[in-house]
């Protein structure tokens, strides 16, 4: 396993799109960073519309700093869900996949982070509630339908458990993934955003080589909900990070442990800090 950074650790202007993703790869590669996970959004820098020049020169630009862009996120489905009772915006969200996995082709990598959509964000209380059953559904239509795109660029849909009130078990996580029936889809999976609803430890052994990436920081049972409960360093809340890391071992896991630290308010040293953290839970396993 080598340590990564999402970008939108590098603070608010991030979250929006506007931190400059090259004096980004500086900061990460300087603060001990093999890897760079960017970011897509529907504005800013990098967006779905971005074109095959510009991907590639971000991929020179990282060369030339001596950082890999280890994978692609975007939190846009949150907003576009592909389980939205409308049409229009499933298409939407369905059109934002097919762009991201060809940027994500072009940017030199070979994983993007997808959230498969929801029955509800839990931290949105104006959200729609789209019954299970239906979620569930299109979901997986979804999936299949993003499958074959990214089967074609050899590109992984990385499917993460997200606070999104399904498919919250690892078990039925498995499933989903299995029954979408492609090599080219996998699990992103995030151990912190486990903890409020089950048990980090028992997911590895279960979704297995199906774990294409992960996700690193932490959350504190003890003061719990969203975002508080995120707002702990990674190490010192409750995911069981010594075993987690044991358990991916054992199973072949060797990509990227990418920490994804999101705040809303500037965080001065926090690149480096959260480098520093990943390095002692690295240590324990």
């Amino acid at each position: 396993m080598f340590k990564a950074i999402n970008y939108w650790t590098f603070g608010p202007s991030a979250l929006g799109g506007e931190y400059d993703i090259v004096k980004a790869m500086e900061e990460a590669k300087n603060a001990g960073y093999a890897g760079i996970e960017l970011c897509l959004g529907s504005k800013g820098e990098l967006t779905f519309d971005a074109k095959e020049a510009q991907c590639r020169d971000l991929v020179k630009a990282a060369k030339r700093i001596g950082i890999k862009i280890s994978s692609v996120a975007s939190g846009e489905y949150w907003g576009v869900s592909p389980t939205s009772s409308k049409k229009s915006v499933r298409d939407r969200a369905a059109k934002y996949t097919r762009n991201a996995l060809q940027i994500t082709k072009w940017l030199g990598t070979d994983a993007f982070l997808y959230v498969p959509g929801a029955v509800k964000p839990e931290f949105d209380p104006k959200a729609e509630v789209v019954p299970y059953g239906e979620a569930y559904d299109r979901a997986l239509q979804q999936a299949k339908a993003a499958a074959k795109v990214a089967e074609k660029l050899k590109v992984y849909l990385c499917v993460e458990n997200v606070w999104n009130s399904m498919l919250y078990s690892p078990v039925e996580m498995r499933d989903f993934i299995k029954r979408v029936g492609s090599r080219y889809v996998g699990s992103y999976f995030d151990p912190a955003n486990v903890v409020e609803h089950g048990y980090a430890d028992h997911w590895v052994p279960v979704l297995g080589k199906l774990i294409k990436r992960i996700h690193a920081k932490d959350y504190s049972r003890k003061v719990g909900g969203f975002p508080e409960g995120f707002k702990v360093a990674i190490g010192k809340g409750d995911t069981p990070w010594a075993t987690v890391l044991k358990q991916l071992k054992k199973v072949g896991y060797k990509g990227p442990l990418t920490a994804e630290i999101i705040t809303p308010e500037p965080m001065p040293g926090l690149v480096k800090r959260t480098s520093q953290q990943l390095d002692g839970i690295m240590a324990k396993a």
